[in-house]
């Protein structure tokens, strides 16, 4: 026969075991997700050692947490005797429910970061049209420049002014002049390792095209056109295989044509309205 306990002289031991479990499952689930799905970052296996450590805390939160409920109990003079085994048995059960539900949102979570990542058009409000390749007798125009964080050394303009380019918290700002012009938030898929920057003359206005390399482990880039008056009439997140990136203007049949190397064919863009 299993001795009788009251609830709350176990509260603790039970909390903390469930909390080290649920949390464990849930980062070693997110951890394998990431390996098998995506493409981590080269400080991805520093996570397998932290594992424990984290686990740890958790075992120490949910100790505490269960010395608050143990108190809560006794001052409201609510407690219940069970078994010892009835009391494993319960906590077991809700600890192996809870880590399931814990570790398929640590999935989906992986899931959706890489569809997130899934190299798309995200926004064409300029409807240009977007083609692989680049029409016979097309004549090179421009190249583009790497825009570095030093005004002295970009040696790029735009509207008259100087671009300075810097990145806060995995936000890219384009400044021209006095106020900040154009901005991007990169957080939502990883950080700014490099940016290829090219302006365009569009219909007697001076138009900006970047390709942004994102971190070199990550294998995506993101092609934004912004119109002269900093509105981003284009987006589309790339895949590059390439060590190094280049955005093109090309001319054919007086269209300008934004070209952006890739994994496979280049991405050609035709910089004129369709509607």
């Amino acid at each position: 026969m299993s001795t009788p306990l009251r609830v709350s002289s176990t509260i603790p031991h039970l909390f903390a075991f469930s909390f080290c479990i649920i949390f464990a499952v849930h980062g070693y689930v997110s951890l394998e997700a990431t390996s098998a799905l995506d493409r981590p970052s080269s400080t991805f296996a520093l996570g397998y050692l932290f594992l424990p450590i984290y686990a740890a805390i958790q075992l120490g939160i949910g100790y505490l947490l269960g010395f608050i409920f143990r108190f809560l109990l006794r001052r409201f003079r609510f407690d219940l005797t069970f078994s010892h085994i009835k009391q494993l048995v319960i906590a077991f059960g809700i600890t192996i429910i809870l880590s399931g539900f814990s570790g398929y949102s640590a999935y989906q979570q992986v899931v959706e970061n890489v569809a997130l990542k899934t190299p798309r058009i995200i926004s064409n409000a300029g409807r240009f049209e977007r083609r692989n390749s680049i029409p016979v007798g097309a004549k090179k125009v421009a190249a583009s420049s790497i825009l570095t964080y030093d005004a002295n050394t970009s040696g790029i303009t735009w509207h008259g002014a100087p671009i300075v380019a810097d990145v806060k918290d995995n936000t890219l700002i384009l400044k021209s002049g006095e106020k900040p012009r154009l901005s991007y938030d990169f957080s939502g898929y990883t950080y700014v390792s490099s940016i290829n920057i090219l302006t365009v003359q569009q219909s007697s206005q001076q138009w900006l095209a970047l390709l942004v390399k994102l971190r070199p482990t990550s294998g995506i880039s993101m092609l934004l056109v912004y119109d002269a008056l900093g509105q981003l009439r284009y987006e589309e997140l790339l895949s590059h295989c390439q060590p190094k990136q280049s955005l093109t203007l090309y001319e054919a049949a007086g269209n300008n044509l934004l070209v952006a190397n890739s994994c496979e064919d280049p991405i050609v863009l035709k910089l004129t309205s369709n509607g």
